[in-house]
């Protein structure tokens, strides 16, 4: 009896571990904005390993190292903020700003995110091409001082 028990208890203990981490498939409960701001905040703490878990598998074969999605991101960010998002489809444009503190410039930007396996993830490639945008706007609004 006793040994039926304890085989249960840890049968139910696995269940919710199994539970919690979402199957390994990622949270597929959180919205496009929560992925976001996980990410971000994942970035600005220096969590690599957080970070990673957010990014799509086509971002992940972009990188080199979990650590380049972190790299400088907590010295050269001072703070940002997560807007709302437009999805269509498997896509979602997240708005998103980051302020950089050397700069003292508000960069806004969507962040691109896609479904996969259910759960949203970062599309890096798309994210780039969004803050490419947000940076050629600015200089083509920047003026020199006189």
């Amino acid at each position: 009896m006793r040994r039926s028990l304890v085989l249960l208890l840890a049968l139910c203990l696995c269940a919710a571990v199994l539970v919690a981490a979402g199957c390994g498939g990622g949270d597929k409960s959180a919205t496009p904005e929560q992925v976001v701001e996980k990410f971000v905040k994942a970035a600005m703490a220096g969590d690599a390993d957080t970070a990673y878990s957010l990014i799509s598998e086509s971002s992940k074969g972009e990188i080199e190292s979990k650590e380049e999605l972190v790299e400088g991101v907590g010295e050269g960010v001072s703070e940002y903020s997560v807007g709302g998002a437009s999805i269509s489809g498997d896509t979602a444009k997240v708005a998103t700003s980051l302020t950089l503190k050397d700069l003292e410039f508000e960069m806004e930007f969507d962040m691109i995110l896609v479904k996969e396996g259910g759960a949203w993830k970062v599309d890096l490639a798309q994210t780039q091409a969004e803050m490419e945008k947000a940076v050629e706007e600015f200089m083509q609004n920047f003026e020199l001082p006189q």
